[in-house]
């Protein structure tokens, strides 16, 4: 049963993370504006966001849903240690979303 609990947890950790990184690539400008001028994010929101401020975020809120995933399923099996290894990956999302934070407001995105 342990082994099933924890390809279980793998393969939602594993969806997680690819829709993250399929958002990211959806997201993210073309590197070449000349390539596509008239398809610039910039057009669609106010203030263009750099790509490592948008890169940053999703990994923030993938390891988010990482964490949470890992609690749930601690809660679940009864597992302590995976339990707090859920809390620690939620509260280093929050660390990534801060870090994000102040890069926003310094400019250094």
């Amino acid at each position: 049963m342990t082994t099933l609990l924890m390809m279980a947890r793998n393969l939602v950790s594993g969806l997680f993370i690819l829709s993250f990184s399929a958002l990211i690539l959806f997201v993210t400008p073309a590197q070449s504006k000349a390539a596509a001028p008239h398809l610039s994010h910039s057009s669609f929101f106010s203030a263009p966001l750099p790509v490592a401020t948008i890169q940053g975020r999703a990994k923030a809120v993938g390891k988010d849903l990482e964490g949470q995933t890992q609690e749930s399923l601690g809660e679940i099996t009864g597992d302590q240690a995976d339990r707090a290894i859920g809390v620690g990956k939620q509260l280093e999302a929050r660390l990534r979303h801060t870090v994000e934070d102040v890069k926003d407001s310094t400019g250094l995105g």
